[in-house]
Parts: structure tokens; sequence; C-alpha cells
């Protein structure tokens, strides 16, 4: 078998520190995933990223309290309207409850994300975050995976108990077509 040289090479200097640039990322991520390049890039990058950080890692989970076709219609993301599977559904208070106490009964996760949809229920969204950080470690970071919100939103969602928010900027409109 012979792996591609450059390959060989570019894995090399990323072992001695040297990131590649991005013509040469284009380059490595071209091969089939099923391939013998693809294979040796994820085996480097598995030993940079145990060295870097002391074979040691984060634990996080992710209650989805409600899903739905989305409007936002995002390409990238699964629940897009118009390319989904899923059906609607949105979980009790209850429900939300046990699986954040399931998440966090080991005291090992670091941050328990909260998402909705790209259009949500703002003042559920924040009593729930209170509900939550109620009932969890006060070690735990609470994470919101939520649509658009502005900035007394972001205070609102702090003085409830959220450490920090996952969101997509979309540079189009949600009507765009390229996302």
């Amino acid at each position: 078998m012979k792996i591609d040289k450059k390959v060989v090479s570019l894995l090399d200097m990323a072992q001695t520190g040297r990131a590649p640039a991005k013509e040469e990322c284009v380059f490595l991520l071209e091969f089939p995933e099923t391939s013998l390049e693809a294979a040796l890039l994820r085996a480097v990058s598995d030993s940079i990223t145990r060295r870097r950080f002391d074979n040691e890692g984060i634990v996080l989970g992710q209650i989805g309290i409600e899903i739905a076709p989305c409007p936002g219609k995002c390409k990238f993301c699964s629940f897009g309207e118009g390319h989904t599977t899923f059906e609607s559904s949105v979980m009790s208070d209850q429900d939300i409850l046990r699986s954040a106490d399931n998440f966090t009964a080991s005291r090992e996760l670091y941050a328990l994300f909260l998402m909705t949809m790209h259009t949500f229920d703002f003042e559920r969204m924040v009593r729930i975050v209170r509900m939550v950080r109620e009932r969890i470690p006060r070690e735990t970071q609470i994470v919101v995976n939520i649509g658009d919100f502005g900035q007394s939103q972001a205070r609102d969602l702090k003085a409830a108990g959220v450490n920090g928010a996952y969101h997509v900027c979309r540079l189009r409109g949600l009507r765009g077509q390229s996302r």
C-alpha cells in the first residue's frame, strides 16, 4: 500500500507544531473517509490532541427541550424545515429535570446545553434555565443553543444562570438559499 507523500509530509509537520495552511487542509479533507490517508489523518489528529490536552477531555450533554421543523432552514442543520425527518416535540418540565439529573448524577458534566429551534418561547427558556440551574451542581455550566436574541435577552439569560450561548450567525436572511 502506498500513502500519498504529501499527506505524510503535512502530518509530519503538524506533529512538530506547524499547522497546515487552508489549502493544505482542503487537500487533506478531499480523501474519502475510508481511505488510508483519512485514517492516518484521524490517528495523527488524535495523537496531537491527546498530547496537547494531556489526554483529558470535557464531558458535555444536550437536552433538546423542543424540536420541530425549523424555519431557519439552515442546510447544515438536521432540523431545517424542508429537509428534516424529525416530528415536532416539546419536553415537559419533569422530563427536562429528569434528563438534567441523569446528565449530572456523576458530577462529571462540564456543561449542559439546552437546545431549542430558531424560533422559541424566550420566557419559557428563562424559566427552564432557572429551574435547571437550581437543580444541577453549581460547577456545571449551562449553555443555551437557541435562535436569535438581543442584548437585553442575553442579560436575562445570564441572570437566570446561563454561562454561554451557542449561536449561529446567519449571514443571509431566513429566506436565503445558501446556508
